[in-house]
């Protein structure tokens, strides 16, 4: 969090936590920084996308609203970079950066060293558009004006609000955001699972679920063909 408020320094900004059924003592440290909103009983399918509606609605008057997940550090330029982004690309109404995971155990450093050699065969353009993102605050509101909402409930609401809006996203590339989850192989598979279900949901293209084979990630269009009797 050091590394968040290091980022903001200089900026009029909230931050606001969206702290959703915990019975830890995260609302109680997040208090200590931020505004918290308490989210006591989900309505939606999927709790990610509902707790990013929440917090977009919540910042709706903002003139830049980000989403910065609580497992990623930014570096201490990020906002202003991507502030500055925004200024000069007058067509995107959001940027992103690009996305490591950070080296902090044997299964961590095989998936980044994964990571580098699929963004060195540009197989890895993906990851650049993920929780690390700055919208703006404009085109937020007049969405919400229209839809009555911000996000879909969907297992991926950012891509969903992409295909959704047809919005431009700029792209940061010499930006680092780094997770510092702790990632395995259970994870990395429920993540194929997960995405293949969303790919679903967005009517992927073939050539899209061809790409998942050469990233070494079989389960995707597995999960994508298995998700089919089950959407609508």
């Amino acid at each position: 969090m050091s590394a968040l408020t290091s980022s903001l320094s200089g900026l009029s900004r909230r931050i606001l936590v969206v702290a959703d059924r915990c019975t830890d003592q995260s609302v109680a440290i997040a208090r200590g920084f931020a505004e918290v909103k308490l989210k006591q009983v989900s309505g939606w399918k999927n709790s990610y996308a509902e707790n990013l509606n929440i917090g977009f609605t919540t910042l709706i008057q903002c003139d830049f609203i980000a989403i910065v997940d609580a497992d990623m550090v930014v570096p201490a330029n990020f906002f202003d970079r991507a502030i500055a982004a925004l200024g000069m690309d007058t067509l995107a109404n959001s940027v992103s950066s690009a996305l490591l995971t950070e080296p902090s155990s044997a299964y961590n450093s095989l998936y980044h060293s994964y990571e580098i050699t699929m963004e060195g065969l540009g197989l890895n353009k993906r990851a650049r558009k993920h929780g690390q993102r700055v919208f703006r605050g404009s085109a937020v509101r007049q969405l919400y004006r229209e839809q009555g909402r911000v996000f879909s409930d969907a297992p991926n609401p950012d891509s969903m609000l992409d295909r959704e809006t047809g919005w431009k996203v700029g792209v940061m590339g010499d930006v680092v955001v780094w997770s510092i989850r702790r990632t395995s192989l259970r994870r990395s598979m429920v993540g194929q699972m997960r995405q293949g279900r969303a790919q679903r949901l967005m009517d992927a293209r073939l050539s899209s679920l061809l790409t998942e084979f050469l990233r070494f990630r079989p389960i995707v269009p597995l999960s994508f063909i298995l998700s089919g009797s089950s959407v609508d």
